[in-house]
């Protein structure tokens, strides 16, 4: 008996007690990428001048003609100036967007979800 439990003493001196390896710390948090990059499309159903900003940068201004879309891809906002406000139709990544009411500078601002 006592040689059963030198030997047991002896097959488990080793083996301290059992401690789990500590789980992997999470990466800093990244931001998630969009799942569908964001397209706005603007359609004209009569003549208006329009400028357009993107992201803040004016990617158009001039006067556009009736029938006619343009397409933009943005990452935060779209600034619109625009003489015909009821001829423009947005469209922002396949579903109507509203105009909304003009901000203080008489600038439409359309805001990337």
């Amino acid at each position: 008996m006592i040689l059963g439990l030198g030997l047991a003493v002896w097959l488990f001196k080793d083996q301290g007690p059992s401690t789990a390896p500590a789980p992997d710390q999470p990466a800093a948090l990244q931001p998630v990428a969009r799942a569908v990059e964001p397209k706005l499309v603007i359609k004209l159903k009569d003549d208006a001048w329009i400028r357009v900003s993107v992201d803040g940068q004016v990617v158009y201004e001039g006067r556009a003609p009736r029938d006619t879309a343009q397409e933009w891809k943005p990452t935060k906002f779209v600034d619109i100036r625009t003489t015909e406000p009821a001829a423009l139709e947005l469209n922002l990544n396949g579903q109507p967007a509203a105009l909304g009411a003009p901000g203080a500078d008489g600038q439409y601002r359309v805001e990337i979800p």
